[in-house]
């Protein structure tokens, strides 16, 4: 019996052939988390099968269970368990991460209450999907909405209920705004950290801390 029909038989038949040592329970687990793969970008036709696993995928694999840790360290621990990369010192309070092994947090994310992280689209009958990328620092305002394909440099900010659209490439240090979210500002930091490439050892001025 391969790993397929091992994942679709019913339990009862299971329990029979482990009573008669004909499968163990490490046989049973092992093909189990065989046919357990990350997800990949795809482009399908809604009459395409692998449209209806996707789709049963993101409406039944969200659990109430990490909506009781919003906010929490613990939020993280169970987003990784689930195949997320997620960085270190990340605070999630969002609605939805629909799909969580195309999404990637880098360090000290930030996502609001609210936010929701969407790596999918269906499009006049055509599904899509892509990887949606956080840098180091950046944030997701309260309510905003992050499509597929989305790629955000470090410290980019999101405002409150904006929606950004699907492809979008942020540059790092800089804040978008709107329905559908625009540049709405360029920060100092961005000019620091040139500032610190051309002239390592001096202060850049957008970290100088006024001691006087």
């Amino acid at each position: 019996m391969n790993d397929t029909d091992l994942c679709f038989t019913p339990a009862t038949d299971l329990a029979d052939a482990i009573r008669a040592r004909e499968l163990s329970a490490v046989e049973i687990t092992t093909a189990v988390l065989n046919r357990i793969k990350r997800l990949e970008p795809k482009l399908a036709s809604i009459y395409d099968p692998y449209f209806w696993f996707h789709e049963r995928h993101w409406k039944l694999s969200e659990s109430p269970i990490t909506g009781l840790f919003s906010g929490t360290p613990f939020r993280v621990l169970l987003l990784r368990a689930m195949g997320m990369k997620v960085g270190q010192k990340v605070f999630d309070c969002s609605r939805s991460i629909t799909e969580r092994t195309l999404t990637e947090l880098g360090d000290y994310a930030n996502l609001n209450e609210g936010s929701v992280l969407q790596a999918h689209s269906l499009e006049e009958g055509v599904f899509k999907s892509d990887y949606i990328r956080l840098g180091s620092g950046c944030s997701v305002g309260p309510g905003a909405f992050v499509h597929y394909g989305v790629t955000m440099g470090d410290h980019v900010v999101l405002d409150a209920d904006s929606f950004l659209m699907k492809g979008e490439v942020l540059e790092s240090h800089t804040g978008w705004r709107g329905n559908p979210a625009k540049l709405a500002r360029s920060h100092a930091g961005a000019a620091a950290d040139q500032s610190a490439a051309d002239a390592p050892c001096a202060l850049a001025e957008g970290y100088r801390i006024a001691a006087e």
